[in-house]
């Protein structure tokens, strides 16, 4: 999915009420302007939990229909 404000494009699965799996990407990661404050400030953003900016994001993808709240794709290595 992509992100509203920053158009940075990551893989997102939920996995359960409060656990979402988010995968970035060299590119999503420099695109990130959250990550680039971040790391103008000299934090290790492999040290940052996620973006504020993408969690708002998927909350609306979810409020919209576009992403399930939780997914009913087993597992990997499940089957």
């Amino acid at each position: 999915m992509d992100c509203r404000f920053c158009h940075g494009s990551v893989m997102v699965k939920k996995l359960g009420v409060n656990h979402t799996a988010v995968q970035w990407n060299t590119a999503a990661t420099d695109k990130c302007a959250f990550f680039a404050q971040m790391r103008e400030e000299g934090t290790n953003t492999a040290r940052i939990r996620g973006c504020p900016r993408l969690s708002d994001s998927i909350a609306h993808a979810i409020a919209e229909g576009c992403l399930d709240p939780i997914c009913s794709a087993p597992p990997p290595g499940d089957g």
